[in-house]
């Protein structure tokens, strides 16, 4: 990985919600074990429905700003998480 190379950012608009992706190749050493590795933010005027279908991997989301308020399918509210959980 050349470590002057920037990360790639798309940014998009949709619906009252707008976000951020930010994405960088993955330093040699983390190849074996990481499929990829992307930052994000996120911002909706009101709640947004969402939901996510099962992969063959396991997605780790750590929380560097203010939490991700998840709630069950029903709108429960799940247990806040502490800045980091397995999606």
């Amino acid at each position: 990985m050349d470590p002057h190379r920037r990360a790639r950012v798309t940014r998009s608009e949709a619906g009252g919600s707008r976000w951020e992706v930010a994405t960088r190749e993955l330093p040699a050493g983390l190849r074996a074990h990481v499929r990829g590795l992307l930052g994000y933010s996120e911002a909706a005027a009101l709640p947004c429905l969402r939901r996510e279908f099962p992969l063959p991997q396991v997605v780790v989301i750590i929380e560097f700003g203010p939490p991700i308020r998840v709630h069950d399918g029903d709108g429960t509210p799940r247990a806040t998480p502490a800045g980091s959980w397995p999606a």
